[in-house]
Formats: C-alpha cells, sequence, structure tokens
C-alpha cells in the first residue's frame, strides 16, 4: 500500500492536527493529547 501523501495534502494534515491539538488543549484542558493517522 501506497502511503505517500503529496506535499499540499501533508500540509493541511498537519495544519489540521494542529488546531486539534491546540484545541483539546485549551478547551478540554487536556494533559495528554493522542493522535493516530491512517489511511483508507
Amino acid at each position: 500500500m501506497d502511503t505517500t501523501v503529496p506535499d499540499e495534502l501533508a500540509e493541511h494534515v498537519v495544519a489540521v492536527a494542529a488546531e486539534a491539538v491546540s484545541n483539546a488543549s485549551r478547551h478540554a484542558s487536556a494533559s495528554r493529547i493522542g493522535c493516530r493517522p491512517t489511511t483508507g
């Protein structure tokens, strides 16, 4: 399975993940945050 992500898409994925972490930290007072990217 090819899991290569085009650069333009990768930039968006990173931005979305960063926003999700920021929101969880800010609004949920989270002390731990996990992220598990998957394909498919």
